[in-house]
């Protein structure tokens, strides 16, 4: 990107080709960084590339965040990237509280602002529609996973488990042969 006048390019079949803002900072989130590769003829060597998230980081985001992307109601497991919640062109730092795993679809969608990813005072890892509006309902604690279920709950399976039932004899008797005396 020219500091000057903010275009970016990407260099591409030997020119340097024109590219919206959204894909170098999409490109310059999670990638490794070469530099300029082209010498203007002083000799100097091409650097070696640059993680910007180093290893162990990027593996212990990934070892907690279980290999999914952690988008509420999103289960990806492939194609799994770290992202910075506080961009690193705002200061934001390669630590396991500023990093989250997202699955490449949920990663565009944040750089292209239809999705974006907070902390919240307590430390979660919110994430809202671009008018503000929560995405996904959150996790349930273990102690919701485990509630017994109520009365009301019970006289619904057991009405449902009839009604079950009574289809499957229904069916039975329409399968049977058709036996003449």
């Amino acid at each position: 990107q020219c500091p000057d006048c903010e275009r970016v390019t990407q260099d591409g079949g030997g020119r340097a080709v024109e590219v919206p803002a959204t894909i170098a900072e999409r490109a310059r989130c999670d990638a490794r960084v070469l530099g300029r590769v082209d010498s203007d003829g002083d000799g100097h060597t091409v650097p070696q590339p640059t993680q910007t998230i180093p290893a162990p980081v990027r593996a212990a985001v990934v070892a907690r965040d279980h290999g999914r992307c952690r988008v509420p109601g999103c289960r990806a497991s492939r194609w799994v990237e770290v992202h910075h919640v506080q961009p690193r062109a705002q200061g934001g730092r390669h630590t396991m509280t500023n990093l989250v795993s997202l699955c490449g679809g949920h990663h565009d969608a944040v750089h292209a602002g239809r999705l974006q990813i907070a902390r919240s005072a307590s430390g979660q890892v919110v994430f809202t529609h671009a008018d503000g509006r929560l995405y996904g309902a959150p996790p349930r604690t273990s102690d919701e996973r485990h509630e017994p279920a109520t009365a009301a709950a019970r006289v619904d399976r057991a009405d449902a488990a009839h009604m079950d039932l009574s289809l499957a004899q229904r069916i039975e008797r329409a399968m049977r042969p058709v036996t003449r005396r």
